[in-house]
């Protein structure tokens, strides 16, 4: 009796040093996040008459008013800006020296009415978002106004036959020169993909059926170019300006747009229109 005694005593000893010989879990840490934890926006927001916003990456997309582009006009005709490709450095900020062609001559900017072959400048600037949707991993966001007007296809290009957006130069620029010029290395790290809204992504996210339109803006004369004044009504001298290219099939040979009036309509992939494109971030 006393073996089976002490048997079953050394069987719970036994037992005790085995368990304290088995390392602990280990603590939860910042490489193992808690079920408690969530992913947070690479990137901070502001919130405006109920809609939130953000300022990422940059771009010449600030014309900087008439007097100082009068300064600045004079320095460039009296050879004092420094810089080449028409980009320039004046006190230590980088500008865009766009001339007025005779399609744009006679709009207002700034508060004056362009004359064709006059210099206006445009200021490197963060760029303005706007955070349409977001999930528990990714945000969305387009831009604020359009910045930028560019070919679905560039004519003579060869790329893709009437609508074929996977084919098309735009897509090659927004997955290209576009993220890499706007985009710093750290913020395009966090880019997921960037592409054209559709149809029902404009009717959910964007103001254009609403009392509230979209903030269409006209710009100057560059394929480069950026912002400049906003026209809210949109009015006939803006002529086509204010649209935006959709990714969705028109007729042959046409894509989808929003018009200058917020509504959709399709134009030749061969023309010019404004960009909007949608940008998906993921959280950190």
């Amino acid at each position: 009796m006393k073996k089976l005694i002490w048997a079953i005593v050394a069987l719970i000893l036994i037992t005790i040093f085995a368990a304290g010989c088995v390392d602990d879990p280990p603590p939860v840490g910042d490489d193992q996040p808690s079920d408690n934890e969530t992913a947070e926006l690479p990137f901070e927001t502001v919130t405006e008459n109920g809609k939130t916003y953000t300022y990422l990456g940059s771009a010449y997309s600030a014309f900087v008013g008439v007097d100082l582009n009068r300064v600045l006009s004079n320095l460039y005709d009296d050879g004092m800006l420094t810089g080449q490709d028409e980009v320039y450095n004046y006190a230590g900020t980088e500008y865009l020296r766009v001339q007025v062609t005779d399609d744009t001559a006679g709009r207002s900017l700034g508060g004056m009415t362009l004359t064709e072959g006059q210099s206006c400048f445009f200021k490197k600037a963060p760029l303005k978002f706007r955070l349409i949707n977001e999930t528990d991993t990714e945000a969305m966001l387009i831009p604020a106004v359009i910045y930028e007007y560019r070919y679905f296809n560039l004519p003579n290009s060869g790329a893709g036959i009437g609508y074929d957006y996977d084919n098309s130069s735009l897509k090659t620029y927004l997955e290209g020169d576009f993220l890499t010029n706007t985009f710093s290395d750290a913020e395009r790290s966090n880019i997921i993909s960037i592409r054209l809204m559709t149809l029902s992504e404009a009717k959910s996210y964007v103001d254009v059926y609403s009392d509230d339109p979209v903030q269409f803006y006209a710009a100057a004369a560059s394929e480069l170019l950026v912002a400049a004044e906003p026209d809210i009504n949109a009015g006939e001298a803006l002529g086509n300006t204010a649209s935006w290219w959709l990714d969705s099939a028109g007729k042959e040979g046409n894509c989808g747009v929003v018009d200058r009036f917020g509504t959709l309509t399709d134009v030749t992939v061969y023309s010019e229109q404004g960009l909007r494109p949608l940008i998906t971030f993921k959280k950190v």
